[in-house]
């Protein structure tokens, strides 16, 4: 039978090793241990099952009633068939080794000093100098049962730190919203500690711009004539021509700048030769808001009467066509001289006159011009 001496051990026993110089010391033992039963430790081996040959059975036989009982002897039962086991190796942990052979003599051997193996050192890693034969502190640690392990690092460290990092930022934020909250008057989604103030109205009550009349402290002028015939004029205009004599109604307005205005309730015809060459030409037409197909027109006569440079005379008045008796009028070129200012009365029978004089426009009057003629009412 092998030697307890030639056992072979994965792990050093306790007491029995030094540490290395790079090792560190762990911490074991702080659960209870439990014995595995299919290791076998120091206990002695059972001694091996031997099978003992069968006790004979002696069995009483009696043919006869009158003849004594013999004694047979029944032949031993056969013996059961045993299973072979297979064969362990010495190093096998079920192997069953006999109880060590003691020694010769009851002296007990020495126990030979250990000496630890030099271990090369690491690179990058700086161990500690000590002399050969002197006393290290870390020789005499002795190793663990477990030497050459590791305590893996738990997890929940990690998730404990991340969620007091959490923690704290959060606290950090309420702090700092309930700061601005009491300290400052910031508006926030809401209140904690003040009270939400109503965002103050305020109406802007808009006047609207008041509207100039432009014809304040303008005159104005009915006909006698035309009784539901009225225009107006500037108060600084001045009449310098009226006359009624068999129901004629006329007047001349003048402007401090010399345009005259000529009103007529009966108007003679007018005539007269063209050039080939005359055109009449029609600038602007505005209708006249209180006298339904009667517009202000402004246009410009060239007369050439057989000279090459025609004579340029501007006009102004009330009408009810072009130069070329289309309604309503139109801008545009005509030919012809004659454009008279003039318009039917209500009845038909005569015409009326309301208009610039020839020769008298100024063109600094034109938009006072408009604001009379589009002033008419008929």
């Amino acid at each position: 039978m092998p030697r307890d001496e030639d056992r072979v051990f994965d792990v050093s026993r306790p007491h029995k090793t030094a540490p290395d110089a790079t090792s560190k010391p762990i911490i074991v033992g702080h659960h209870p241990v439990m014995n595995d039963p299919m290791v076998t430790m120091d206990r002695p081996a059972e001694p091996p099952h031997v099978d003992q040959p069968p006790t004979p059975i002696k069995v009483a036989v009696s043919m006869e009633d009158n003849e004594p009982a013999k004694e047979a002897s029944l032949p031993p039962p056969a013996p059961l068939p045993q299973p072979k086991l297979p064969e362990l190796s010495v190093h096998h942990p079920l192997a069953v080794h006999p109880p060590p052979e003691p020694p010769a003599s009851d002296a007990t051997p020495p126990t030979p000093a250990f000496v630890p193996t030099p271990t090369p050192p690491l690179p990058g890693v700086i161990t500690p100098n000590v002399p050969t034969g002197a006393a290290s502190p870390l020789n005499d640690l002795p190793l663990p049962a477990h030497h050459g392990g590791h305590i893996a690092k738990s997890p929940g460290k990690k998730n404990n730190r991340l969620a007091l990092v959490v923690l704290l930022v959060l606290l950090v934020l309420l702090g700092a919203y309930a700061y601005a909250d009491a300290k400052t008057s910031i508006n926030l989604p809401f209140y904690l500690f003040r009270k939400s103030t109503p965002v103050a109205t305020t109406l802007i009550q808009t006047t609207a711009p008041a509207v100039t009349d432009p014809y304040a402290d303008w005159i104005t002028y009915t006909s006698t004539a035309e009784p539901t015939l009225s225009f107006k004029y500037p108060s600084d205009w001045k009449v310098t021509k009226n006359t009624t004599t068999l129901g004629v109604d006329s007047a001349d307005i003048v402007s401090s700048s010399g345009t005259d205005i000529y009103w007529g309730a009966a108007s003679a015809g007018v005539g007269g030769q063209c050039d080939t060459n005359d055109t009449v030409v029609v600038n602007s037409v505005e209708p006249i808001p209180s006298a339904p197909s009667l517009y202000a027109v402004q246009w410009t006569t060239n007369l050439y009467t057989g000279s090459q440079t025609p004579k340029v005379t501007t006009e102004m008045g009330v009408m009810t066509s072009s130069p070329d008796q289309t309604t309503p009028p139109k801008t545009g070129t005509y030919k012809g001289c004659v454009y008279p200012s003039r318009f039917p009365n209500h009845k038909g029978d005569n015409s009326l006159s309301l208009g610039v004089k020839e020769g008298t426009y100024q063109a600094s009057d034109l938009a006072t011009l408009k604001l009379i003629f589009t002033s008419l009412k008929y």
